[in-house]
């Protein structure tokens, strides 16, 4: 969104995110795995999927959070299987086109937020940095941030919320301010 419609954003805020796949035959392969884990939703039902799903290196630290069991319950309460089956598949990594080089045009501040402990996506938030140009010398780039919120892993969000509503809420004052700035109004503390 922030890439896209960059005259309607102001900034994006990206948890443990990524613009995308790079390769193509990357993104077949993990279109197929998520399509057939999209089948295995509907023909073996959302437990197993969620057992599976979650027994991933990717959610080691989540599984080790006191509210994890709460989680997985709250998730495993759904109905529509096909609607879930089908929005699994449907947005996929795999089907998503790679906006790597898109990055290096990006025109709003972005925040890259990852956990200490997640250690794919802390990579992906490196390469992310480095492709926005955070060092370049415009307006822009001066508001890009990398954020690394200790004692989490993928799920940060979940794992540690209150740093990330601190965060958000920085980003977007910091927003704020130079909006008003550049429209030649002083903020008044």
């Amino acid at each position: 969104m922030a890439l896209k419609f960059s005259d309607k954003i102001e900034g994006a805020v990206i948890l443990s995110g990524s613009p995308g796949l790079e390769d193509a035959v990357a993104r077949k392969i993990r279109r197929a795995k998520d399509d057939s884990k999209a089948r295995s939703i509907v023909t073996h039902g959302l437990q197993l999927f969620l057992n599976t799903w979650y027994s991933g290196g990717l959610w080691k630290s989540l599984r080790s959070h006191p509210y994890f069991n709460h989680i997985v319950v709250r998730r495993s309460v759904h109905d529509d299987l096909q609607g879930l089956a089908k929005v699994l598949s449907g947005l996929s990594p795999g089907r998503q086109p790679s906006l790597w080089e898109d990055l290096k045009h990006c025109k709003v501040p972005l925040m890259l937020v990852v956990g200490e402990k997640d250690e794919k996506f802390k990579r992906v938030a490196q390469k992310m940095w480095h492709e926005i140009g955070h060092d370049r010398d415009d307006a822009v780039s001066k508001l890009h941030q990398m954020v690394v919120v200790p004692s989490c892993g993928h799920a940060v969000h979940l794992e540690n919320p209150l740093p990330i509503i601190r965060l958000v809420r920085q980003f977007m004052t910091s927003l704020r301010s130079v909006k008003l700035q550049e429209k030649g109004m002083l903020e008044i503390c």
